[in-house]
Order: C-alpha cells, then sequence, then structure tokens
C-alpha cells in the first residue's frame, strides 16, 4: 500500500468489524442490514453506503481512505466475498480485522 492507514480510523474500523454491531454481508457495500467490511468502513465515516446519485461514490470515499491502493480495495473485497484467490472461503470480519492489523 502507498502509505498506511490513517491510525484512527484504522483503530475505529477494526473495533467495528469486531464489535458484533455489523452483520455480514456480500456483494455490496450494504444490503439489507448487511454490509460487506468496505461498507463498514463507509459507516464509521458516515459516508454513504449506497451508490448517492451524485458526487463521489463509495468506492471513491474507499480508495481515497486506502491511499488508492487498488490491490488492497481488491483484497478486502475478495477476503469479505469469497471469491478469486481464496478459493471461494469467506473471511469472517474478525479475521479481515487482522488483516487490516497486520497489513495497512
Amino acid at each position: 500500500m502507498s502509505g498506511k492507514m490513517d491510525a484512527e480510523l484504522k483503530a475505529k474500523w477494526v473495533k467495528a468489524l469486531r464489535s458484533g454491531e455489523y452483520k455480514q454481508g456480500f456483494s455490496s457495500f450494504e444490503k439489507e442490514g448487511r454490509f460487506c467490511c468496505l461498507g463498514v468502513l463507509c459507516k464509521i465515516m458516515n459516508e454513504p453506503t449506497q451508490e448517492p446519485a451524485t458526487g463521489l461514490n463509495n468506492w471513491d470515499v474507499v480508495h481515497e481512505h486506502l491511499g488508492r491502493d487498488y490491490g488492497v480495495v481488491d483484497e478486502l473485497w475478495h477476503r469479505n466475498d469469497g471469491v478469486y484467490s481464496f478459493g471461494g472461503k469467506r473471511h469472517s470480519f474478525s479475521e479481515i480485522a487482522d488483516y487490516i492489523e497486520e497489513n495497512l
């Protein structure tokens, strides 16, 4: 990743992922009260988790806060949704929080 993620935001994100407050979902930032790990990031930043009609979309917000590193965003998305490099294995929010702590 180019640069480190803001430490305060990272700590809030990891705490939110481990809190049990958010139900894990797949294939969208938020759908039917369930969130992907990137949707949780948007939620704690008070950013929309649904595509707004105008302005920056939620992908832009996520990329901005993760240093514009598209590889990191893809990695997190793949871990959450269990696609491609993980052979369909979905990682729990707790496992994703561990990855964030160690790598961002």
